[in-house]
């Protein structure tokens, strides 16, 4: 049995949590039943770690059921989980938390941590405990635990002990690298997209279902879409000043909020200071089978992050023909190619709203091959992740 532990998975109270794990999971679980793996005797039992200083909580989070409805069992563990100040320390408490699953660790062959602080620190002293192997999967924004001190000193002892780490770029396994870290033990894998899901369908199809929560607007209408959580580390507010200084441009399109987040009402009442909110539209997070058509009815998405790894939704609305303007963090440069899939600009530049909002208007006014756009990310698949993985995983088994 793998043993995969993870805080980002999908939840009752944010069933879009994760979805990358999620799929990804799904996809090691396809591999070990019915691919070129099914003759091993591993299976997947997955533990979403949940932390809530709210203890009167927990009852209610042990009872929960998966609502990805994924084919192996997820297990839901509250941890108590102490904000800001007790960050460094927080690696115990999800020690604390992981002994409840003691009997899991013995029975498996392998364990998958995915995000390195807390979570990989925590499950290394797990898996040491129990001399079990240890496998770390990165997603971008959790190095910079790496930037404090005591943190880094407890990663990189957890990367030490790990067979084998897995991060979705190359610039995470530079970082880690000269972070200290093994680069022999370093595997790339690579986010994937589900081409079935995601794929060009015909714009004013789309738009016609989701007219009525747009309040209907005239067909020449451009739609930009935001979709992502309102939080800081999207950048939302940096979207809405960019927003603000389209002019003419705004007034013949409207921006779609799509997501919600701990900045929610702040974003709302930025809106309408800045006096954009007539051409701004919140729409609540929506299922993620819901995502498909909300992204074949945009001209385009803008994701003004702050901090990406190898941001899921890029590659969805890439699939789907749809340029993408963003930030140049992470993956973005990469899978945008500057002028091919989109454009993007220096997160780190003094007039980003200004240079932001320019790349918008270039990328409404161009005419695009959504095909070859799509066509773009057809490397990315969830599969061939799930192949590297397993490849390192079983022969370390």
């Amino acid at each position: 049995m793998l043993l995969t532990i993870t805080n980002l998975y999908p939840r009752p109270d944010e069933p879009q949590r994760g979805l990358f794990n999620a799929q990804f999971f799904d996809a090691l679980h396809k591999k070990m039943k019915h691919g070129r793996y099914q003759q091993s005797p591993l299976s997947i039992r997955n533990v979403c770690l949940v932390p809530s200083w709210h203890i009167e909580k927990w009852p209610m989070i042990r009872a929960w059921a998966d609502p990805h409805t994924a084919p192996y069992p997820t297990r839901y563990l509250p941890v108590f989980y102490m904000p800001i100040i007790g960050r460094s320390l927080n690696w115990i408490t999800y020690l604390m938390a992981l002994r409840k699953i003691e009997n899991d660790a013995k029975q498996a062959k392998a364990i998958l941590a995915t995000w390195l602080y807390p979570d990989a620190v925590a499950s290394a002293r797990l898996a040491r405990t129990f001399n079990k192997p240890l496998w770390i999967k990165i997603h971008g924004s959790d190095i910079y635990h790496l930037n404090n001190a005591s943190r880094k000193k407890l990663i990189l002892a957890a990367c030490t002990q790990a067979k084998g780490i897995f991060c979705v770029a190359s610039w995470i396994r530079e970082f880690l690298e000269e972070a200290g870290v093994d680069s022999s033990k370093i595997y790339i894998t690579p986010n994937g997209v589900n081409t079935a899901a995601f794929y060009p369908q015909n714009r004013e199809k789309a738009r016609w279902h989701v007219a009525e929560a747009l309040n209907n607007p005239p067909e020449s209408t451009k739609i930009v879409l935001f979709l992502g959580r309102l939080a800081k580390v999207k950048g939302p507010d940096i979207m809405l000043k960019a927003w603000s200084l389209l002019g003419d441009t705004r007034k013949q399109a409207k921006l779609v909020m799509l997501g919600s987040g701990e900045w929610q009402r702040k974003i709302e009442r930025m809106a309408r200071s800045l006096r954009v909110n007539d051409s701004v539209v919140f729409v609540r997070e929506q299922p993620h089978n819901e995502i498909p058509v909300w992204l074949n009815a945009a001209n385009c998405i803008c994701m003004p992050s702050r901090s990406e790894g190898m941001p899921n939704v890029v590659l969805e609305s890439l699939a789907c023909g749809v340029p993408v303007v963003g930030t140049n963090v992470g993956e973005m440069p990469t899978l945008i190619k500057n002028g091919e899939a989109g454009e993007f600009v220096p997160v780190q530049a003094g007039n980003l709203p200004e240079q932001l909002a320019s790349a918008i208007r270039n990328t409404l006014q161009k005419k695009w091959n959504r095909d070859a756009i799509a066509a773009s990310i057809i490397p990315y698949t969830w599969g061939k992740a799930a192949d590297i993985a397993l490849d390192k995983i079983f022969a370390n088994i």
